[in-house]
């Protein structure tokens, strides 16, 4: 059995988010699938091609959200790594309701 050499431990989730690109346009939907304090694998219904950095909306109305590095991809996989936190006070307006 092949030790998990990540330095965060990662916890199972099913959660729906969504993954917005930092120019604001397109938002697309997918599955938290495990989740660190560092890092989290979506899973999508199909394969994607994301940009390199793009924001990851945790919250329905878009209030709780991390900015991302795409760390790899395997399919319909993405791994990736959380730069930075972001935290609002007030519903994203672009956000789908």
């Amino acid at each position: 059995m092949e030790k998990d050499q990540r330095k965060n431990r990662r916890k199972l989730f099913e959660r729906r988010a969504w993954v917005q690109f930092e120019d604001g346009t397109s938002i697309e939907e997918c599955l938290l699938s495990n989740l660190s304090e560092r890092g989290a694998k979506l899973v999508f219904k199909e394969k994607k091609d994301l940009p390199a950095h793009f924001i990851l909306r945790l919250s329905m109305d878009g209030r709780v959200a991390r900015k991302c590095r795409l760390a790899w991809h395997s399919g319909n996989e993405i791994g990736v790594e959380f730069t930075a936190r972001l935290v609002s006070g007030q519903a994203d307006p672009s956000y789908p309701r």
